[in-house]
């Protein structure tokens, strides 16, 4: 079980200055996506940027495996390679995750408060259970659509050089065949994150990260052969 984190570790401690330098890159562009949420055309260029880039330190490991040698600016190879293909795919998954959350309209709130209600449950209002349902939801949507299903889909898209379509299938006879080791990694991710978060989110800096390298390092035991020979090397 603890394998995935030696191994992410001693692969962030080869790379800490640009794992670090990564983190802090997607962080300004987080925040980016906050300032220009009112503005839906600078929020929307900012977000093909950052789908991209949300792969780059899987591109920079990748091309220092092949080639022996690698360079911060390897993580920005998500920009000059399938740049659109990759916003697709995000876009899709948003798609995705729209239709998962449209499901609630379907749910009976107040049939539902009634019934935890009658179970011996504190009464709470209908609006504090639409909010645990949304949080439930949302969290199940995460895990079930995006780590398992589809998670995996970039990986398919730049290391086997797959079309959106054929990627997203890929990703998902992939989470099905290996299913109980997704949620075991993602379980492990998630503890891991965890911590990340005690010392004043500091620790962030190094888990996700390790993180990232410990979804590559699965992808790349699981999948042979790991990668195709397209032309990431430029």
């Amino acid at each position: 079980m603890f394998r995935y984190y030696k191994q992410g570790f001693t692969i962030f401690k080869q790379f800490a200055g640009e794992s670090i330098g990564y983190v802090f890159l997607m962080l300004f562009l987080y925040a980016l996506l906050l300032v220009t949420s009112t503005n839906r055309f600078a929020n929307a260029i900012v977000y093909t940027l950052f789908a991209p880039l949300s792969f780059g330190l899987s591109l920079f490991l990748y091309r220092f495996e092949k080639t022996g040698a690698s360079r911060f600016s390897n993580l920005f190879d998500g920009l000059r390679h399938h740049f659109l293909s990759i916003n697709i795919l995000f876009f899709f998954q948003s798609i995705v995750f729209s239709v998962i959350f449209s499901s609630l309209n379907l749910i009976d709130v107040e049939m539902l408060n009634s019934f935890v209600t009658s179970k011996g449950a504190m009464k709470i209002s209908n609006e504090q259970m639409l909010e645990v349902l949304n949080a439930v939801q949302y969290a199940m949507g995460i895990f079930l659509v995006i780590n398992i299903l589809l998670g995996f889909s970039p990986y398919f898209l730049y290391f086997r050089n797959q079309g959106v379509i054929t990627a997203l299938n890929s990703s998902i006879q992939f989470g099905v065949k290996n299913l109980f080791g997704i949620i075991s990694l993602n379980i492990q991710i998630l503890f891991l994150n965890i911590l990340g978060l005690l010392p004043c989110f500091t620790g962030l800096f190094v888990t996700i990260p390790m993180s990232i390298f410990m979804y590559y390092i699965f992808f790349k035991e699981h999948s042979i052969p790991m990668v195709s020979d397209q032309s990431t090397n430029t």
